[in-house]
């Protein structure tokens, strides 16, 4: 069995010339070296250039927001419903009060589920004030007991003394 090794495919530049075994090492690391540095920098490139393009939106954002916003909240749209309908004409503005007065009423519901956020804070401010009231209460009532259990004590025992 005889297996024979063509170091032509190896040992030759890009042009096909042979070369000796140093210009081969040399040519692979500076090839090597020149693929790696250039994916460096052109990740860093890359990164520099995303930075300055996120700033630069959140520059024009920042200043073209405040007009946009108040153009949008006055701006007048039709309402349109699930069908197609076309309703009433409003702004944002007018639908946002709408939404919010509708949100603030308290509704006592069987489901925690179906408490809107109103509800559930008026509930957890009620639940801690009559937390507080309980302990004061519980304090004063075991204040109360306390005293008046040690004043029919004592006079129980001056009682059995005289």
């Amino acid at each position: 069995m005889e297996i024979k090794i063509d170091l032509r495919e190896i040992l030759t530049d890009e042009f096909g010339n042979i070369e000796n075994l140093a210009e081969t090492i040399k040519r692979q690391i500076v090839s090597n070296l020149t693929n790696s540095l250039a994916k460096g920098i052109q990740l860093k490139v890359n990164d520099e250039i995303a930075k300055l393009i996120d700033d630069q939106i959140k520059k024009v954002v920042e200043c073209q927001m405040p007009s946009l916003f108040s153009e949008l909240i006055d701006k007048e749209y039709t309402i349109v419903d699930d069908y197609g309908c076309r309703n009433r004409t409003t702004t944002m503005r007018n639908q946002l009060i709408k939404t919010l007065t509708d949100q603030m009423v308290y509704k006592k519901t069987q489901y925690s589920s179906e408490k809107t956020y109103f509800t559930k804070n008026i509930d957890a401010v009620v639940a801690q004030k009559m937390d507080d009231f309980k302990k004061q209460f519980n304090f004063k009532v075991d204040e109360v007991f306390t005293k008046e259990a040690l004043d029919y004590a004592f006079r129980k025992m001056q009682e059995k003394l005289q």
